[in-house]
């Protein structure tokens, strides 16, 4: 008999989930899935997520732990076919599509990445493929630390961290700690009316 993980309680299927060793978050789950969002539980889940990124115990994510703790992540789900890899690799601001300037500064960026000898050129093996997912990967990164970090002093503080949680819970219209498929509709919907999606 094939036991289907949405078929489990809900601590038993993060229990599963994890002793699987998939890296998916019940909150991912219930998003992939169009399902209500328990912005409690997803507090949650970010809570221990920067405990456990937090490798020096000082409650503060410097911008290496950030990243470590990043590929940890990206690698556990499987990167390539991550969504939100390719949200985080989209440059530029939220209110704003990349302009020609920000497209050759991310190449620049890119380029510093995987010239990873300082020539000023790219070897064979720093211009292939795996090095450029990898530059891509890291520059990727590193643009979420920025957006996160809202005082740029270099280090994420736990409210910083969970800025976006706090979005989420802003489009939580009736305040029932819970995101209805038709609350994000509406909050995307607004978003992208402001011209923030």
């Amino acid at each position: 008999m094939m036991i289907r993980p949405q078929t489990l309680l809900p601590a038993l299927r993060s229990a599963l989930l994890a002793t699987l060793g998939l890296g998916l978050t019940m909150s991912a789950l219930a998003h992939a899935r169009g399902e209500p969002l328990d912005l409690d539980a997803l507090a949650t889940e970010r809570a221990e997520r920067f405990a456990s990124a937090d490798s020096d115990g000082d409650a503060l994510l410097t911008e290496t732990e950030f990243t470590t703790a990043a590929i940890s992540m990206l690698e556990a789900k499987g990167e390539r076919s991550s969504h939100r890899m390719r949200r985080m690799r989209h440059h530029g601001a939220r209110d704003s599509r990349p302009t020609e300037a920000d497209r050759e500064a991310r190449e620049a960026a890119l380029f510093a990445l995987m010239d990873s000898d300082g020539k000023g050129e790219l070897s064979a093996q720093e211009a292939g493929r795996e090095n450029r997912r990898k530059a891509k990967r890291t520059l990727g990164i590193a643009h979420r630390f920025e957006r996160l970090d809202s005082n740029t002093d270099g280090v994420l503080t736990a409210a910083e961290f969970d800025a976006p949680l706090a979005r989420l819970r802003a489009a939580d219209s009736d305040a029932d700690g819970v995101l209805s498929r038709d609350e994000r509709k509406a909050a995307r919907a607004s978003a992208r009316a402001n011209g923030r999606g």
